[in-house]
Parts: C-alpha cells; structure tokens; sequence
C-alpha cells in the first residue's frame, strides 16, 4: 500500500476516534503508528503467560478482557502450552 493511501487512512482513523473519545481534539497533538504488515506482530517478554495473563483477564468493573489476545505468533504461544502440557503430564 502506498505511504499516501496508509496516510490516508490514518486521517480517517482518528477522525472516527474523536467520534468515540471527543476529548482528543483538546490534545495539541497527536502520535500515530502505522503496521504496514497485514497485523501487527508482538514480542512478549517473558513470563507474560504465567504473570501477565492471569492480571489482565480480571474483570473491571462489568468489563471483562481475553487478556491472552495480543496476536503474539502462534510457533511462540505454541512452544508455551506444549511446555505447560509437558509438565502437567509430569506430574
């Protein structure tokens, strides 16, 4: 996609969020990121599974989050359950 057609669209983007969350016209500026990849891939540091996990899925309030829908890649997710199975068998 071309970097005037991403550009685009990131306009078009936060034009749709200040519809959502109106208070962002009052910030003096704005920093956007753009993926260019068809999603975007996330490194997770370790200990995210065991530690990090369990604290986001916790409701807030009414509100509940997967927590575990990050897209991490699926070979990295996939060597942590095998691992976590493994040891369940162990004991």
């Amino acid at each position: 996609m071309p970097p005037e057609r991403v550009a685009e669209l990131a306009v078009k983007a936060v034009e749709e969020l200040y519809e959502v969350i109106p208070a962002l016209e009052k910030e003096e500026s704005l920093e956007i990121e753009s993926y260019r990849w068809p999603s975007s891939m996330h490194v997770i540091p370790p200990g995210y599974f065991r530690d990090w996990v369990p604290k986001l899925k916790a409701p807030v309030g009414r509100v509940y989050f997967a927590g575990n829908n990050l897209g991490t890649p699926s070979f990295e997710e996939a060597i942590f359950r095998g691992w976590m199975a493994a040891k369940e068998i162990l004991k």
